[in-house]
């Protein structure tokens, strides 16, 4: 049975570990605030029998064995770490809901015949080096010496933290799960949009995820005195990454209502008011359903930085961070999200999501399925955040249900 005042008190319980108190929840990677949330799921999944460990990677996993021996495991869960003065609901949902799921089948006495494990994949918002996905990528893919090289604000290699935190960067590759290992991923989350709140139901299937492609962009021009240097002999890079913002916005307009393109970080230098700007370095965000619309896209506002930089005689420097395709859900996981729904009674609502989420990845090494349960006025990545319990309870119950037909009971 799904505890109401369980999920209220571990929802509450996180929350207290923000770097920002009463300006929303900050919580990046490998921080002491993640440290402390770490610290009390291992200790919610220690008291639950569960097998608790932490990959190469940072991902921290709670195991519970099933009755085969070798059997794949049906993994499931989500990220704790956030966006700058974020919500309390994005990731930790679904954290919360994976040790509520495992909480009712210990309490009921429920054995399946393979694995349950608990992940909690660690810098899902790249919020602190600017790449995110970085757990489900590691498990699934690997990462490369440049991404444990990236630095975050404070000058910090991800090698380095790693090593803070107690991990060797020369054993990531430990965190990579071998194929046939994993049945299943399942993934509960908010909607962070409007649409099941506004159609009154609790529980949304998610059928596909959109790609993302992810960018910095850098402007280099000349710095010059702002009141001596006359308009046509100056080389402005932030004239010219004002132009590339209009011209990100309409490359995603031009095709078609389902493409967005955001810059949503710009960085100006030497970054005083007397001196026309010598550099300008920006992000670049892509987001469609489609690889060929998500490519016409990069080609438009590749073409545009390249026209500006010719009409201004500015340098441009182009540099990925993430390139991850548009992927559909399995459609075995979303019968089985449909067929616990059924059985519980609560109806669901189809959607794609506009959001990237770790199980984007997870698709990648074993079938697929996502739940979202709703948020209040489509309000996400902000302190507003908020779903309420009883929509959670609702979407938890269909989630448990369904690893509980994919991990197959016994009797």
């Amino acid at each position: 049975m799904i505890d109401r005042s369980r999920i209220e008190r571990d929802i509450r319980t996180l929350t207290q570990w923000t770097a920002t108190p009463g300006e929303g929840t900050t919580r990046l990677a490998f921080s002491a605030e993640e440290k402390g949330a770490r610290a009390y799921l291992a200790a919610e999944m220690e008291a639950l029998g569960l097998v608790v460990a932490t990959d190469g990677a940072g991902n921290l996993s709670g195991r519970l064995e099933g009755t085969e021996r070798g059997a794949p495991a049906v993994l499931f869960g989500s990220h704790i770490d956030s966006v700058r003065n974020g919500g309390d609901y994005d990731g930790p949902a679904g954290i919360v809901a994976a040790l509520e799921t495992v909480r009712s089948f210990v309490e009921e006495g429920r054995r399946f015949r393979h694995p349950l494990e608990i992940v909690v994949l660690t810098e899902e918002e790249g919020g602190r080096w600017g790449a995110g996905l970085q757990g489900s990528r590691a498990m699934v893919r690997g990462l490369s010496d440049e991404e444990l090289a990236l630095v975050d604000g404070e000058g910090l290699s991800k090698a380095e933290v790693f090593r803070s935190f107690g991990l060797d960067p020369a054993r990531i590759g430990e965190a990579l799960r071998k194929p046939g290992t994993v049945r299943a991923f399942l993934e509960l989350h908010i909607e962070q949009g409007p649409l099941l709140e506004a159609e009154g139901v609790a529980v949304g299937l998610v059928t596909a995820i959109v790609g993302i492609r992810e960018f910095v962009v850098t402007l280099r021009g000349r710095a010059d005195h702002a009141g001596t240097t006359p308009l046509a002999l100056r080389q402005d890079a932030l004239r010219g990454a004002a132009r590339m913002v209009e011209a990100v916005h309409d490359a995603a307009c031009s095709r078609g209502e389902t493409a967005v393109a955001t810059v949503g970080s710009l960085t100006v230098r030497p970054g005083a008011y007397n001196v026309v700007p010598a550099e300008v370095t920006f992000t670049v965000d892509m987001r469609d359903a489609s690889t060929a619309v998500l490519d016409e896209v990069e080609a438009a506002v590749r073409a545009s930085l390249a026209r500006v930089c010719d009409d201004l005689s500015l340098q441009g420097e182009w540099k990925e961070l993430m390139r991850v395709a548009p992927v559909a859900a399995d459609e075995t996981v979303v019968g089985a999200l449909r067929e616990a729904a059924g059985k519980l009674g609560l109806p669901t609502l189809s959607m794609t999501s506009g959001a990237g989420h770790d199980a984007m990845i997870m698709a990648g090494l074993a079938p697929m399925g996502m739940v979202f349960a709703p948020s209040r006025g489509g309000k996400s990545h902000s302190p507003e955040e908020f779903t309420a319990v009883d929509d959670l309870v609702s979407a938890v119950a269909v989630y448990a249900e369904a690893v509980a037909l994919l991990a197959q009971e016994v009797s």
